[in-house]
């Protein structure tokens, strides 16, 4: 009874820790602290040598769990193969869906919820009827060589999804459209032959990708 009476204590000692102190603590050990400074602190703090020893491994893992950027990720996949792409608008499985997102963005994005959000495009807007849909792209994005992103990299990855001659595994999703027409730099817009008010989530589809303005080499 009396080992449990003292578990309770040190698990309330553990509790009482502040928020601050837990920064502290956890800067702490960042920056070089041993353990046995860090246990000299805890117990001067009036913690028990047991509840001391529990907060510095709770922090020391919180530590070792923080995200860090940069590395290598290696997984395997169950789908492999030499129909493998990096095409947007050919991808059919899904370890191509994996990369082309690791690869490419979109105008627009599925969100956690399921919603649509936000991608290349920051805003989106449609007429009365929801025949033409004006996207404003997103300024300051550059291309992996340095490249401006521009509405003429829009403009060509969506005319690869048009026309009778297309490949893009996904061009039914998008025949309603008759054209595609750069406003400026930073704008574009789709001009539709019937309406569809759904269009910016069709565009948040995988095979929507956009490339770079000319791209062959996938």
């Amino acid at each position: 009874m009396a080992t449990k009476n003292t578990g309770r204590s040190d698990l309330g000692t553990k509790q009482r820790l502040s928020q601050h102190d837990r920064d502290v603590l956890e800067a702490a050990l960042k920056t070089g602290a041993s353990r046995r400074e860090v246990m000299r602190w805890l117990m001067a703090a009036g913690m028990t040598l047991g509840a001391a020893g529990v907060v510095f491994g709770s922090a020391r893992k919180a530590i070792a769990e923080t995200p860090k950027r940069g590395g290598a990720l290696r997984f395997a996949w169950d789908v492999h193969g030499p129909s493998d792409t990096l095409d947007p608008i050919a991808i059919f499985t899904s370890l191509d869906f994996a990369r082309a997102r690791m690869h490419y963005n979109g105008l627009c994005r599925f969100q956690e919820d399921l919603t649509v959000g936000p991608e290349l495009a920051t805003e989106w807007s449609s007429n009365s009827d929801a025949t033409e849909w004006t996207f404003r792209l997103r300024d300051g994005v550059e291309w992996h060589d340095g490249g401006r992103f521009t509405a003429d990299d829009v403009i060509y990855s969506m005319n690869r999804h048009l026309g009778q001659d297309s490949t893009s595994r996904a061009k039914s999703q998008v025949a309603g459209i008759s054209e595609w027409v750069k406003v400026d730099n930073g704008t574009v817009k789709a001009v539709l032959a019937q309406p569809n008010a759904e269009l910016p989530i069709v565009l948040g589809m995988f095979h929507f990708k956009i490339v770079k303005d000319g791209t062959t080499d996938f």
